[in-house]
């Protein structure tokens, strides 16, 4: 690959009301190295993470959503299932 990838916390303006923020962390793969990902996003609520992840998948990345049945709150994986995000459901 010979990317090298780092993770910082920003002072930037909240996105979906969160900062950190799911979407933001999977846009920042989709402009480095969306092909060699792995998007996975567990139980939460909120719409948060469900965009990026289909952005994830649309640009190559492997994608999972934690199943309905093992959720604490089916909120983020909800979404995620509306978008089509994730291309397989996991318990």
């Amino acid at each position: 690959m010979g990317t090298e990838l780092s993770c910082a916390l920003s002072d930037g303006p909240t996105v979906n009301r969160h900062r950190p923020s799911v979407d933001v962390l999977f846009d920042s793969i989709v402009d480095s190295v969306p092909e060699h990902a792995v998007g996975v996003l567990l139980t939460g609520m909120g719409t948060d993470g469900a965009a990026g992840l289909k952005r994830l998948r649309t640009y190559g990345a492997h994608t999972i959503a934690q199943s309905r049945e093992s959720c604490v709150v089916w909120g983020m994986p909800r979404e995620a299932l509306a978008l089509d995000a994730a291309l397989r459901y996991s318990v």
